[in-house]
This record gives structure tokens, sequence and C-alpha cells, in this order.
């Protein structure tokens, strides 16, 4: 029996299954909810005129009057995504459907303070509203390398100074919209879900691999994000209690024997013996990862070295993650996704034995979107899904403020 759901009312029932599905008519909607077909209809009709959602054609015919299919979409409700990597700001202004209407990419030039991100993203936000009404922009999702911490309501980010710091609230009230704030791998694996077609597939891992190892455990569609928001850790994971003590603090942990320093000293001890490789020996961990998909493209065999080495070892950390979750597929992203199908098919043939069978057959390992479209569609996506609160009341206006200039 499918799970039962309570909608606040008719108008937060359409958008939260066409969220969730993507497309579907008015007689679909109304089956799935168990509301009347004429609250289904009023309600659709008036997110229609809204221009909240959109008529895309109709239905298959089953021999009567074929059903209109409705979808979210248009530009009458936006949302922005913000993303963090490095010293960039990255902030799309997506619709409903996740569809990216506009980019901006803004440097930070300053410190690396919570202050500075505040006022980059208001900044972008200003540029791409300049010419769109600005009680469309409904909320913004900002998402940071780090980690959120529910009970305090704070983020914390290597680089960025924002111990203690609410920075959630503190945007809020520069934007005067909702906010939310979410890690970069969680916010990439709820871009990869949109991405590859949201109404496919309810179950997703994704993890970051490359300048650290992070995750995120998508399931029924939705971010779980754990008790305090730290869910999907992977890198912490236990491979080899006898191994290596790594530089993170952990004894034979997958990020430490996914790091580039790491891999590099092993590169060098098979030199030693022989092998040749162009690959440089003083990469900084920035530039590891484009050295290693270039020289694979050359067919250098140190590149090959490298790639077997590291997907033998996330290999097995991805065995007993299908094995707990039972995924539909698990996205390798990150640095580690310029490496494409190749290195993602050497995960597959490495976790294959480590898994049980029948949990693991149908399991598909393929290659992350570039981080910056997954992790700016994901933050939005954050607050796409609140969509069915912030427009559900019929005679509530959409809040009033906007980025301050």
């Amino acid at each position: 029996m499918g799970k039962r759901r309570a909608y606040g009312n008719s108008r937060s029932a359409i958008l939260s299954l066409l969220i969730e599905h993507g497309t579907l008519s008015r007689i679909d909607i109304a089956r799935k909810t168990g509301l009347s077909r004429a609250a289904i209809s009023l309600s659709a009709n008036e997110l229609v005129e809204e221009g909240v959602v959109q008529e895309i054609g109709v239905a298959a015919s089953t021999g009567g009057r074929r059903a209109k299919m409705l979808r979210l979409g248009g530009a009458t409700r936006l949302v922005a995504g913000a993303a963090f990597e490095g010293d960039a700001c990255h902030v799309a202004l997506i619709n409903l459907d996740g569809q990216t209407l506009d980019r901006v990419t803004i440097e930070n030039r300053g410190p690396r303070t919570p202050e500075s991100a505040i006022a980059l993203t208001a900044r972008a936000i200003t540029t791409m509203m300049a010419d769109r009404a600005r009680e469309s922009l409904i909320g913004c999702g900002l998402a940071f390398t780090g980690q959120a911490h529910a009970r305090s309501d704070t983020f914390s980010s290597i680089g960025w100074s924002f111990a203690g710091y609410a920075l959630r609230q503190q945007l809020e009230r520069r934007l005067r919209m909702p906010v939310e704030v979410l890690d970069n791998a969680h916010a990439a694996g709820l871009g990869e879900l949109w991405l590859q077609g949201r109404e496919h597939r309810e179950h997703l891992i994704y993890i970051y691999a490359g300048n650290g190892v992070g995750g995120a455990i998508i399931a029924d569609r939705e971010l779980y994000r754990g008790r305090d928001h730290a869910a999907g850790e992977f890198g912490q994971m236990l491979l080899d209690p006898h191994g290596p003590d790594f530089p993170c603090g952990h004894r034979g942990c997958l990020e430490g024997f996914l790091s580039y320093d790491y891999l590099l000293g092993l590169l060098d001890d098979a030199r030693q013996n022989g092998l040749e490789s162009a690959i440089p020996s003083d990469l900084r961990e920035v530039d590891f990862a484009p050295a290693v998909a270039q020289a694979a493209a050359c067919d250098d065999p140190g590149a090959d070295f490298i790639m077997e080495r590291a997907s033998c070892w996330l290999g097995r950390a991805v065995a007993t993650i299908v094995t707990i979750f039972n995924p539909d597929e698990v996205v390798i992203g990150g640095p580690f996704a310029q490496w494409g199908e190749p290195f993602a098919a050497r995960v597959q043939a490495h976790a294959a034995p480590l898994a049980p069978p029948l949990i693991f057959a149908g399991v598909a390992i393929r290659p992350g979107r570039p981080i910056i479209d997954a992790v700016t569609l994901g933050a939005a996506v954050a607050i796409i899904a609140r969509a069915p609160d912030l427009l559900a009341p019929t005679a509530r206006e959409l809040a009033t403020g906007h980025a301050a200039e």
C-alpha cells in the first residue's frame, strides 16, 4: 500500500505532486490525493492562470476525451540557487520545474567571511532580477562545502569563518525571503536527481569524490539529511582497519585512500619500479583530477594506474552503500566525475563481487554532471520543495522583499 499524504488544500496537492512526478493530469492528481475532481480542477485552472502551472499537451487516448497534462514551469515563480566553489559565487535563476533561466558568477576578492558570502549572493540575485518582477522570486537555496548544523541553525566550512554564525537567518534578513543552507554534496545529489529526470527514479546515492569525499542520500525523491543534517559523510567510512593513518585524522578511511597525495605517492612508488607516466608528481590538489583525465585521454599508464587504485577503494565503499540503501543508481560526482564512464565502469566492476547479487543487479553507476550545474540546481530544489507551503494559500500574496541593492 502506498503511503498516505496529507495536503493543506488542493493547491498544495497539485504543486507537491507536480514537483515529485513532473507531469500529471488533473484526473491523475485527483486519484492520487483522494480530493474531488472539481476542487483539483478549480485550483489547477487558478495556477495555470497565474502562470505557475502550464498545460503542455494531452495524455494518450484511452477511448474517451483525452486529459490535458500539467507541468510546473514558466517564469512567474522563480528560485535562486547559489553555490560557492573556492572563491567564486555561482548563482542560477531557476523556475519551479528545474529549468535554469539565467546564471551569474562573481569572484570573491576579499576575505572569506559570512558577510562577504551574503553580499555576493545578494549582488548576483539583484543583477539577475534587474529586468524581472522582484515578487516572482520566492526563495534562495545556498550551498557551501561544509556541514549544516540543524540544532544550532549554523554552518561550518573549511576556509570560511562561519563558526557560530547564523548564516541562514542573516541571509533571510538581507534578501527578505525564505532561505535554505546546505552543503554542496547534498545539493549536488538533489541536482543530479532532477537533471537525470526525477519522475523516472526514486532512490539515488551521490558520492562527491576528489578534494575530500562527501555524499547525499536521496530516498523517495527526497534528501535524507539525518539527525543533525550530517548524513552522507561517506569519506569517513573505514575500509581497512590496518590501513595508513591519514592527515584527515582517520585510519584506512575512504577519503584518505582517494586523496590526491596518497594516489600520487602510489604512482611515485610505481615509477620506482619502472612504470612510465607523464603525470607530474608535484600537482596541486585542484589540478589532480583534470591532469589524470588528460593523461587518460592519451593512454598514459600512470592514469590507468591511478584510476584502477581509486576505483578499487571506491568500489568497496559502493558495495557497502548499495547493500544498505538499495538505490536505483549511484552517481560519482565531484572532480573524479571528469574521469567519465570508464572510471564508473571500473567502480562497478570492483563493487559487484562484494555486494549481494540480487541487491546490486540493476543498479546503475554513472559519472555526475558538471558540479556547478548540479549544485546550483540542487540548492534551488531545496526551496522548490517548500513551494506547496509557500504558494498554497490562495489569498496570500508572495513575500514582497527582494535582494538588497
